[in-house]
């Protein structure tokens, strides 16, 4: 009995089998006509995306192929394009492309068939993609940027990491003689310099994406304008002094001071003392700091002040001597003059060496502005080997 109920499964699940290869059968009998061959299926369909378009992509591997016929449907409406396939004297395999534009942004179900001059088609083949517009666009986001400021007469940006689908940046500003330009600064790059940017005009960006790295089209985020404004206020001003994130090095006592800029000379030797109650330093010590002196050391702040009268007070802590040449500058402009120009050029300076009268001596440098401008605050010094300056506090005031 269990063998005929074995028998009997074994029976209905070969019948189950033969009428569904029946079925498969008579779906390809739609195909066959006594002893005629009809046109070869499309190889190899491929379809790229764009804005409210595709691009489509197959082979024609059948030199009896004369026409492809593609069926496109969206939201349950089907049209269709009728495309011609060039013979060709020594057949080889072709490959078809044709764009279909004005289509709508959701997703897009795609049928390519073949035909012969006899009107005979092929089995059809399928696929689906979704296609990108407005909504996609709309949705895009520049980069963010995590700051821009004015190093030693160069715009420094930087950026945050880029989304995986973005490509890069378009940017545009103007330079020092008031001309656009534009840089395009790609997806890899965090950090950007610009060495004759103009501050005066305000600089506009727009990311670029590529929603997949088949798409036939860039999509742009709106252009965002950025004007750069400097602070109207000393920054990081009294001991203890906030160091960068760099941190401290030379066993943990010198450290680059954070909202101030450094020249090269300044940055190798460290801004900051840990040891003396993380103040202002210049200074230079043979077989301690990388050099053992510092020529032309620059410390200094950019401010965008209105128009009036200010005092720009330093509270030098301790001079190791007097031999020393270090000046309290305010200039024009972003950056401060070199040490040899201070005296000539300066829009105000005072020469902390020869005034200086002990420990916390307090070195005041007065100046008026007829317009708002943008000036730099700061220190210019040189420093001979085994000496120092610390400087404890530096106040701006509006007289």
């Amino acid at each position: 009995m269990k063998m005929k109920i074995k028998w009997l499964i074994v029976m209905i699940i070969l019948c189950s089998l033969i009428i569904s290869a029946c079925s498969k059968w008579d779906d390809y009998t739609k195909y066959i006509d006594e002893n005629k061959i009809y046109p070869q299926k499309p190889d190899s369909l491929k379809v790229y995306v764009g804005f409210e378009k595709a691009l489509l992509e197959w082979i024609i591997v059948d030199p009896k192929v004369t026409s492809c016929k593609v069926y496109y449907t969206q939201e349950g409406e089907q049209d269709s394009i009728l495309v011609p396939i060039a013979k060709l004297n020594n057949f080889t395999n072709d490959t078809i492309q044709v764009v279909i534009d004005n289509l709508i942004e959701t997703t897009c179900y795609f049928k390519v068939i073949s035909y012969d001059d006899y009107g005979h088609s092929s089995l059809e083949v399928e696929t689906e993609e979704y296609i990108y517009g407005d909504n996609y666009q709309k949705s895009l986001l520049n980069r963010s940027l995590k700051s821009k400021q004015m190093l030693n007469n160069q715009f420094h940006l930087q950026w945050y990491d880029a989304d995986e689908t973005e490509l890069g940046i378009e940017l545009e500003y103007k330079d020092i003689f008031s001309k656009s330009k534009k840089i395009y600064i790609p997806d890899t790059v965090t950090s950007t310099v610009i060495a004759d940017f103009n501050v005066d005009y305000p600089f506009a960006y727009r990311t670029l994406y590529l929603p997949k790295s088949t798409a036939i089209d860039t999509f742009y985020t709106a252009v965002e304008e950025v004007k750069f404004d400097f602070p109207s206020e000393l920054s990081n001003t009294k001991a203890p002094f906030e160091i960068t994130n760099r941190g401290l090095w030379l066993n943990n006592r010198a450290g680059t001071i954070s909202g101030w800029i450094v020249n090269d000379v300044v940055e190798k030797q460290g801004s900051v003392d840990n040891n003396w109650g993380r103040r202002m330093v210049m200074w230079g010590w043979s077989g301690f700091t990388p050099v053992p002196s510092i020529t032309n050391g620059k410390i200094y702040q950019i401010l965008s002040l209105p128009s009036g009268s200010y005092s720009f007070r330093a509270t030098v802590f301790k001079m190791s001597s007097q031999n020393n040449q270090v000046y309290l500058v305010v200039n024009n402009g972003f950056s401060l003059l070199d040490i040899t120009n201070v005296e000539n050029e300066s829009l105000a300076f005072v020469d902390i060496s020869s005034t200086f009268k002990g420990d916390y001596n307090v070195a005041i440098c007065e100046f008026t502005l007829d317009a708002p401008s943008t000036v730099s605050l700061g220190i210019v010094g040189n420093v001979g080997p085994n000496q120092e300056v610390f400087f404890h506090e530096f106040e701006l005031i509006t007289n």
